[in-house]
């Protein structure tokens, strides 16, 4: 039992020699997310996998999200055709 001890004893003693430099996590409240005034549809569309692959990278180089990209060009697309 003296063993035991002893070693909670240096436990002690390290544990109150080191300085605790474990940093605290500040905590910040949520932000609200903003309320879409827009109505949004879900469609699936089966395209050629090297042109999703295609506009994967595009969305990286961009920072963009694949939905506003194809957003974008279907726009573009519908306002050239009149």
């Amino acid at each position: 039992m003296a063993k035991k001890n002893t070693a909670l004893e240096a436990l002690q003693k390290f544990k109150n020699s080191t300085p605790n430099t474990t940093p605290l996590q500040e905590v910040k409240p949520q932000e609200e997310k903003k309320k879409r005034t827009e109505q949004i549809t879900r469609f699936t569309v089966d395209i050629e996998s090297e042109l999703m692959d295609k506009i994967k990278i595009l969305g990286v180089q961009k920072k963009m999200k694949i939905r506003h990209i194809f957003e974008e060009a279907l726009t573009k697309y519908l306002e050239s055709q009149g």
